[in-house]
């Protein structure tokens, strides 16, 4: 174990970097990570999608391609954008 204070500073202080804590400490009581998988796991893709359509404006997005980019690359990635929201 290591008694330096600085070393203890460290470590609380990556912990309140967690955002995770920081919402339970503030928020709500701590979950587990069985309880949060539970709480994932019950959400439907039907149900992820609703809030995609809603949350997700097609018309304000923006896509990045790293390298080059090729006149045909950027229509089938454009393809691949305007097909993913239909």
């Amino acid at each position: 174990m290591n008694a330096d204070p600085a070393h203890g500073k460290q470590r609380i202080g990556a912990l309140l970097r967690s955002a995770h804590f920081q919402y339970a400490l503030f928020f709500a009581r701590p979950r587990s990570p069985a309880e949060r998988y539970r709480r994932m796991a019950a959400v439907s893709a039907k149900q992820i999608r609703q809030v995609a359509r809603r949350v997700l404006q097609p018309e304000r997005m923006a896509a990045v391609v790293v390298g080059s980019v090729t006149p045909g690359l950027s229509s089938r990635v454009e393809r691949i954008l305007r097909e993913s929201f239909r």
